[in-house]
């Protein structure tokens, strides 16, 4: 039986898979990777020391999201005018 770590992360994403300048691509990385809305719902840590996956991570809320470079994008991924 698995155990349950509630922890407080701080992610830094040097080859994150969106483009600031397109706001639906900040959607998609907020909503289907960051908030696990997706098909299965998979996010997962991985571990370097362990040379594996450690556990799926439910996120629970994001801060500072959208990156301040897109400030017409709410976090809902609603545009604004």
């Amino acid at each position: 039986m698995g155990h349950k770590v509630k922890m407080l992360v701080e992610m830094e994403c040097d080859d994150c898979a969106f483009s600031l300048d397109d706001p639906d691509s900040v959607q998609w990385f907020g909503q289907d990777v960051l908030m696990n809305k997706t098909e299965d719902g998979a996010l997962y840590l991985h571990s370097n020391e362990e040379g594996d996956t450690v556990g799926r991570v439910r996120v629970l809320v994001v801060h500072n999201w959208p990156p301040k470079k897109t400030p017409n994008v709410r976090p809902n991924g609603n545009a604004t005018a």
